[in-house]
């Protein structure tokens, strides 16, 4: 094709190894959907095999001919996008995808729009937030208790000031996509989620993904627990 020029496969099978373990590392944790997931593993897989295609031409429009969607249909694109030429922190530009219809009568049938920054590297990056969890079983009851202590959180407090604790649920078939948030008992200066309620993914097992958050850092860990 006019103006591309195939290159940097070296770069696309180091994006694929890092974006691939990212996503079965969000699979297995329950983050995001588990279809949309697997298909994007796959896509990234068969990309891992072929070079970038570079735009090469002058103008500031790049277009790639021959991509031809049938109708209900979808094809996977992924776009390397570089920041110009000289871009300082704060610098912000635009980028544009237009769909074309291939009526001839230059037609644009979809797109989307991206805003990028320039911004400085997190200072958060590397930090995790520490938290402890446990089951304990209640009284007479016998009813089961998880409970989540956080860093920050623990004590006396009256609020648990800016940290927030929720379980991701699951059925057996994977995350129900259902969110229980866990209550902070202001006595124990802990979280609290029971149990009994929950959907199991077995007879008397439960899983549920724990998101830890305060401020900009978050935790996750998928458990697997007995009722």
């Amino acid at each position: 094709m006019q103006f591309w020029t195939p290159k940097g496969s070296a770069s696309v099978a180091a994006w694929a190894k890092r974006t691939t373990a990212f996503l079965e590392k969000a699979l297995e944790n329950g983050r995001f959907n588990a279809r949309w997931t697997k298909e994007r593993i796959s896509a990234i897989k068969r990309a891992a095999k072929q070079p970038m295609l570079t735009w090469a031409g002058k103008e500031p429009i790049a277009t790639l001919p021959g991509v031809v969607i049938p109708k209900g249909e979808s094809v996977t694109v992924f776009l390397a996008i570089q920041r110009p030429k000289k871009a300082n922190i704060g610098a912000c530009w635009e980028v544009g995808l237009a769909q074309r219809s291939t009526s001839g009568r230059n037609v644009i049938e979809g797109g989307s729009v991206w805003r990028g920054q320039v911004v400085p590297e997190s200072d958060h990056r590397d930090r995790k937030l520490s938290y402890d969890h446990k089951v304990i079983t209640q009284g007479r009851s016998k009813r089961k208790l998880l409970q989540v202590s956080v860093d920050g959180a623990k004590g006396t407090l009256r609020t648990p000031r800016g940290v927030t604790v929720s379980a991701l649920l699951y059925r057996k078939h994977g995350a129900t996509g259902d969110i229980a948030p866990l209550r902070f008992n202001k006595r124990r200066g802990i979280f609290e989620l029971p149990l009994v309620d929950l959907p199991q993914i077995a007879h008397g097992k439960v899983r549920l993904t724990l998101v830890v958050r305060a401020k900009e850092l978050e935790s996750r860990e998928t458990l697997l627990l007995s009722l």
